[in-house]
């Protein structure tokens, strides 16, 4: 399979930065891992290598991981470019220890008034599983007043959007991933799928009313109209209403939704029992979190009731309270098995203007056997050295051994 138009585009962008910005920064990042496990204290050593190039109206950079001792996962190479209402980005990523070409991703984009369409165009090699396989998909998407509209035409590639999830590429020995935007694993050639939903705001008595149309190159898929907070009279009461039709098939789904009041320092996530039935037996309160602010000093407390539908996300979405479901498809790395978050946050002015931050988080499980219920906990700092130099460590400990220890630095000149 050729690659030589996007590989092309990577050089292009990189020229066309050059041309507009006769000078730049070089920037890098350079973070080294470790984890263990209860029987030795050094499982895995990887190095995570960054460099890159900011020319202002273009960004250019290459990131190669290995893992010690002696595997060299991939080396990726990508460029970002923008002036006025037009950008362009790419994408490459070839399997360094293989040195054979994995994928390649363009993406073009032009923003003219409240319009914004970008051109997704990708490349898999025949050495990841579902490939050889290539396409591109069109997405344009418009906002007039109240009236929202996103359309995806798609020619044998799909886009990560709230309808689908990119592609993840693995490498199984090190159990390492990198995830793109535009997925060309899709059956058929030539056109393959329509997806096309416009919403209303603020529609008579509900928040959202929306339409979404889906059509494969097999023909009509389905049609679906949803409408968001419809206000009921009572106001803790709201019902969302999800209408769809399919080829043999028509269904009509009410949900009933509990509104609470803004919150102050505690939140609490809670629902409505309805019993699967058309009564109203009670509330079921799922969890609560708890916010305080002293001066640097920012306590959070998460506790959760209900494991089974609600999940505690790690500290890179965010440390916070969501649907297990919704965690799932988003591809949000939770920890299913803690109930309770502690975390305390320590952030001030450091050297030469940037910021000191120290985070701990301590998560407890149930009946556990260790002091206090302790399970796992997280640790990071990051700490100014100089202008534009910072040192940042992490650490997880999982009793009763260390999980893993990173440490790195930041340097731009």
């Amino acid at each position: 399979m050729t690659r030589t138009p996007l590989l092309i585009a990577l050089a292009a962008v990189v020229g066309f930065g050059c041309t507009l910005s006769a000078s730049g920064t070089l920037f890098g990042e350079a973070e080294i891992g470790l984890t263990s496990n209860t029987i030795s204290f050094v499982d895995d050593l990887s190095v995570d290598l960054m460099l890159g190039y900011d020319l202002g109206e273009a960004i250019v950079w290459t990131e190669s991981l290995v893992v010690l001792p002696a595997t060299w996962v991939w080396q990726a190479f990508g460029a970002t470019a923008r002036v006025g209402g037009y950008g362009l980005t790419t994408n490459v990523l070839f399997g360094a220890s293989t040195a054979e070409y994995l994928y390649a991703e363009m993406i073009l984009g032009i923003s003219i008034a409240r319009i914004d369409a970008s051109l997704h165009v990708a490349q898999l090699s025949d050495a990841v599983v579902g490939g050889p396989e290539g396409g591109w998909a069109l997405r344009i998407e418009a906002d007039a007043g109240p009236f929202d509209l996103v359309s995806t035409t798609e020619f044998g590639a799909q886009i990560d959007d709230e309808n689908n999830d990119g592609i993840t590429i693995f490498h199984a020995p090190t159990s390492q991933s990198r995830h793109y935007a535009t997925d060309p694993r899709i059956a058929g050639v030539g056109f393959t799928g329509q997806q096309t939903r416009l919403a209303y705001l603020d529609f008579c008595c509900a928040n959202r009313i929306e339409a979404a149309l889906a059509i494969t190159c097999n023909g009509f898929q389905d049609l679906r109209f949803t409408v968001a907070g419809l206000g009921t009279g009572i106001p803790w009461l709201f019902i969302d209403a999800d209408l769809s039709f399919a080829v043999d098939q028509k269904k009509l789904t009410l949900s009933p939704g509990l509104q609470l009041g803004e919150a102050v320092c505690l939140d609490l996530i809670a629902s409505l029992d309805t019993g699967g039935g058309r009564s109203v037996n009670g509330i079921e309160f799922h969890g609560a979190e708890l916010l305080c602010t002293l001066g640097d000093v920012t306590v959070r407390d998460i506790t959760l009731l209900d494991l089974s539908e609600y999940v505690i996300t790690a500290e890179s979405h965010g440390s916070r309270i969501e649907k297990l479901a919704d965690a799932i498809s988003n591809r949000h790395d939770f920890y299913p098995e803690y109930w309770q978050l502690l975390s305390i946050r320590y952030e001030r002015e450091g050297c030469c203007g940037d910021s000191l931050s120290v985070l701990l988080n301590t998560y407890f499980e149930r009946n556990s056997t260790n002091l206090f219920d302790i399970a796992f906990m997280h640790a990071e700092a990051v700490v100014p050295l100089a202008r534009s130099l910072s040192f940042t460590l992490a650490a997880e400990f999982e009793h009763p051994s260390m999980r893993e220890l990173v440490f790195g630095f930041s340097i731009a000149w």
